[in-house]
């Protein structure tokens, strides 16, 4: 005979929807949380990067020969390294966040992890912008294109630029 008390073990209907509901807010609100992380991590590098291209140009203006550049280093930390006369004097992290940085150098993206750039010591304009392994003076150009640097975190991009005259280095979010 029947008592009247449930002995089965499995959920109901109304239990169920009501968990998933709430593992879909707590997904909702983490996934919020984080994107705003990743977008200031973005503009963090950016503006990173454009203090690193105007230490390189000071670099250039001050101790300006034919062996002071630096080296943009994109792996799994975003690097800048400084050189003067050819020997290394300053190594600064950019980001330490894996983020989309593109080059390009006013015609064409250029591919490569470590970007190689100088500066006039005259105007402060780029003498040397690009990919490789090595510093190469043979491909030191003067024209007045102007070359950029392209940072993508959490949806939004972040663009320097580096004129061809001046050297002058603005950023713009994209």
């Amino acid at each position: 005979m029947r008592t009247g008390t449930r002995t089965d073990s499995g959920f109901t209907l109304i239990e169920i929807v009501v968990v998933v509901a709430i593992i879909a807010v707590l997904t909702g609100v983490i996934i919020a949380s984080i994107n705003p992380v990743q977008l200031t991590a973005a503009k963090k590098a950016a503006v990173n990067t454009r203090d690193a291209l105007l230490t390189g140009k000071q670099y250039a203006l001050t101790r300006g020969n034919n062996g002071t550049y630096m080296v943009i280093n994109k792996g799994n930390d975003l690097t800048a390294d400084f050189y003067v006369n050819g020997s290394k004097v300053d190594t600064e992290t950019v980001s330490t966040r894996k983020l989309n940085v593109k080059f390009n150098d006013g015609s064409a993206d250029l591919s490569g992890d470590s970007l190689y750039i100088s500066f006039d010591k005259g105007s402060g304009a780029p003498k040397l912008f690009y990919t490789g392994s090595s510093y190469d003076t043979t491909k030191e150009h003067s024209d007045s294109k102007t070359r950029s640097i392209t940072i993508t975190g959490g949806g939004v991009t972040y663009e320097l630029t580096v004129s061809g005259l001046t050297g002058r280095v603005d950023m713009v979010r994209q």
